[in-house]
């Protein structure tokens, strides 16, 4: 369970009170050996992407902790200076940045349902 205190704790890092980021940082160029922290109606979500080129996807609950997780290659696109696109396997998200560490997130696998994506560097 060691695995589900550090993604429940990612997730719950988020301070809406704290001072918005700096305008004079760009969004991420490119997120290698980043954390991407997001959530759905039911779940708490964690990627991590490393330098080479391998992701981690868990998925878990406040209650139950990581409930389910699965590995595989990502690619990166920059596409503009605010999008991208975030290949995890065939998942494909599109990602517009509205802060330099958010972005909207589009998922084009899962009918275009959006998230918000909070990046964070490990």
């Amino acid at each position: 369970m060691a695995g589900a205190s550090w993604l429940l704790a990612g997730c719950a890092g988020h301070n809406p009170d704290a001072a918005p980021p700096s305008e004079a940082r760009s969004p991420i160029d490119h997120p290698s050996d980043h954390r991407i922290f997001f959530r759905d109606e039911e779940s708490k979500h964690v990627v991590t992407l490393s330098g080479d080129g391998r992701y981690l996807f868990r998925s878990g609950t406040d209650f139950e902790g990581v409930l389910a997780s699965r590995e595989g290659r990502w690619r990166w696109k920059k596409a503009g200076s605010h999008e991208a696109v975030l290949e995890l396997d065939s998942d494909l998200w599109e990602l517009t940045f509205v802060s330099p560490d958010t972005a909207m997130a589009v998922n084009r696998a899962a009918a275009g349902r959006t998230y918000v994506f909070q990046f964070e560097p490990m």
